[in-house]
Formats: C-alpha cells, structure tokens, sequence
C-alpha cells in the first residue's frame, strides 16, 4: 500500500487492497479506481515506486540554417551540462536524423529520482536550459514548414 504502480491501463496510487478488490488512486487525474483482485492475477503489474530513476527522452529540432558550427556547439554543451548534473545518471545526446523539417537531437537520460514531481521540476530546468544552450549557439528551433517552387511554363 501507498506505491505508486501500474496495471495494464491503470496508473496510480495503492490506497487500500481488501479481501476482494483493491482501491488504487489514479496519477492522472486523481480518480479512485476500484479493481477486483481477480484482475491482478492475469495483470502485468509494475512498481513504478521501486525504480531507482526515470527515463526522460527528449527531441530537440533546429532549423536547417543551423550551421554545422552551431550543431557541434549545441551538442557539446548539452552533453556537458548532462555530465555535470548530480540528479543524471547514464545518459546520451545524438544528432539522429536529418529529418523533414528538423535537424534532429535525441536526448536520453536516467534522471535519479523516483518522485515524479520531482522529475518533472528536472525536466522542466533541463527544457528551459536547452532554450539557453541553443540561443547561446546562435541558432534556433525548427517549426513544420513547406516550400513550394512554382514553375512559369509561360502559358496564361
């Protein structure tokens, strides 16, 4: 009782388990679910509470202008500030694709922390220094766009 847990479709809270269903407070919005304790015989079930970390991904696309200058810098200073930061553990940042619109860096890391609140006051300092790092590099993210090239064939 009291972790944090996940069934199938059902994330939340384990707030009481009784001789034939267990109360489990849902993470999402706060509803409180009652699931026969038939359903956890079949269940795959995970203990979110138990986990020593959590996995934080994130996509970052810069424009095409981007030189590959300022690519190499933006790299360079994300994997410097992940190296740096007590509450990362293992992590990678890459260059991945050169996608339609994008040029695309993945970062992955463990953040060391199993509250997720807490996890997501990281990832939200981690968001707004990856603004920082990527103006500082003199580029800037990219947005879905199209270019259309039209043709004169000189006919009205």
């Amino acid at each position: 009782m009291g972790e944090e847990c996940e069934f199938g479709r059902i994330s939340g809270k384990v707030e009481e388990i009784g001789l034939r269903s267990t109360r489990i407070r849902s993470t999402s919005d706060n509803t409180l679910v009652i699931v026969p304790n038939s359903y956890f015989s079949t269940a795959n079930i995970t203990n979110l509470s138990r986990r020593p970390n959590r996995i934080m991904k994130i996509s970052v696309g810069l424009r095409y202008d981007t030189t590959r200058e300022q690519l190499q810098v933006v790299l360079g200073n994300l994997r410097q500030y992940l190296a740096d930061a007590s509450w990362i553990g293992k992590y990678r940042a890459r260059f991945e694709a050169l996608g339609d619109c994008s040029l695309n860096i993945v970062v992955k890391a463990n953040v060391l922390v199993q509250d997720k609140a807490t996890f997501l006051e990281y990832q939200e300092n981690f968001l707004l220094k990856i603004m920082e790092i990527v103006e500082v590099a003199g580029t800037d993210f990219a947005f879905p766009s199209q270019t259309v090239y039209l043709e004169n064939t000189g006919k009205a």
